[in-house]
């Protein structure tokens, strides 16, 4: 590229930087740069029939958070955070609204109404962004939002280099129950036995998993409580006019 160019991109680039977007996230609001329309395509790059989907773009949103953010942050990122800073930043960058295709119809979503909507279910269930222990006999378990950085150490860890048999029902089927059990383990912080503990940000995906395999389902099952309330908090935080909307590669896509 001639230095002239090279020039050009820099000067782009300082400019970016100083733009300033304050964008509210659980804990407090936090200044980003604006997107780029680089970043917008790796977004929408990961949009292809795949059971992984969902964890391709959220690998993809993460990093595009943190190279936007301009702020030294005092907490701890977690999936609302990147949920609240998705649709901040699709109305920002696009637009406020965007369609739906439903079979025949196509229903037009307000954006801003489900961001509005997002953050009054946080106040209301403002439990959910809060660690909580539960007990079982001499077992202690201490649970919380899934944080960002665990999100990502379980796909460079174990999605990166697993290959899922998806094409038939027996690789599906485990899938859904490798899936399950992660599901758990993301949320999960510490586990104490007797006099024994382990925290989970000390140990790797794999060796979390092999842990929460061997803790006992009534105790677990009040973990799983707590990943079924989030899902269902943040569905009908998502939901407009009895539509959810998928926040995916797709929101970000031209339609």
């Amino acid at each position: 590229m001639p230095t002239d160019n090279i020039d050009f991109l820099k000067t782009l680039e300082a400019l970016a930087n100083e733009q300033n977007r304050s964008f509210f996230l659980s804990k407090r609001s936090v200044s980003f740069k604006p997107l780029t329309t680089l970043q917008l395509r790796k977004l929408i790059e990961t949009v292809v029939n795949n059971p992984l989907d969902q964890t391709t773009f959220n690998v993809a949103a993460t990093n595009i958070l943190k190279e936007s953010c301009k702020e030294e942050l005092d907490f701890e990122l977690n999936v609302f955070d990147r949920l609240l800073f998705l649709l901040q930043a699709r109305i920002d960058s696009i637009s406020n609204t965007v369609k739906i295709q439903n079979e025949e119809t196509v229903n037009e979503v307000n954006i801003q109404q489900v961001l509005d909507n997002l953050k009054a279910s946080l106040q209301e269930n403002e439990y959910l962004l809060k660690e909580q222990t539960v007990n079982e006999g001499n077992i202690n378990i201490t649970f919380g939002p899934v944080l960002l950085k665990d999100e990502f150490l379980l796909h460079e860890q174990v999605y990166s280099k697993a290959k899922f048999k998806t094409e038939d029902i027996e690789g599906l089927r485990q899938l859904v129950g490798e899936v399950f059990v992660h599901e758990i383990t993301k949320v999960i912080r510490k586990v104490e036995a007797g006099n024994a503990s382990i925290e989970f940000s000390k140990l790797s995906f794999p060796d979390r998993i092999a842990i929460t395999e061997n803790l006992s389902a009534n105790i677990i099952q009040k973990v799983i409580e707590y990943v079924e309330q989030t899902k269902q908090t943040l569905e009908k935080a998502l939901t407009y006019n009895d539509h959810v909307l998928a926040v995916d590669g797709t929101l970000f896509a031209l339609k």
